[in-house]
């Protein structure tokens, strides 16, 4: 894989997990620092579309999820094996 994320891989996938692990974690706290029931609430802006919080929060997370699990993959897959 020659590209990710829209530009050229230049790190290493060891430093790629650990910066994608600490994403998730900080977008768990923000999640988890929510009561259930704003999660629900519709959200007052307009740009919003009627959704709520928990929507927002998986249509702009689990595609990410999915694409960046395929390209790991990928990444893993061309890796030369040692040993």
């Amino acid at each position: 894989m020659s590209q990710a994320f829209g530009g050229p891989v230049t790190e290493s996938l060891e430093v790629f997990l650990e910066t994608y692990r600490a994403t998730h974690q900080k977008l768990l706290d923000k999640v988890e620092g929510f009561e259930e029931a704003q999660l629900y609430e519709p959200c007052p802006y307009a740009a919003c579309q009627g959704k709520v919080l928990m929507e927002m929060i998986v249509d702009a997370t689990y595609p990410h999820y999915e694409r960046a699990a395929d390209e790991i993959g990928e990444w893993l897959k061309a890796r030369p094996t040692t040993g």
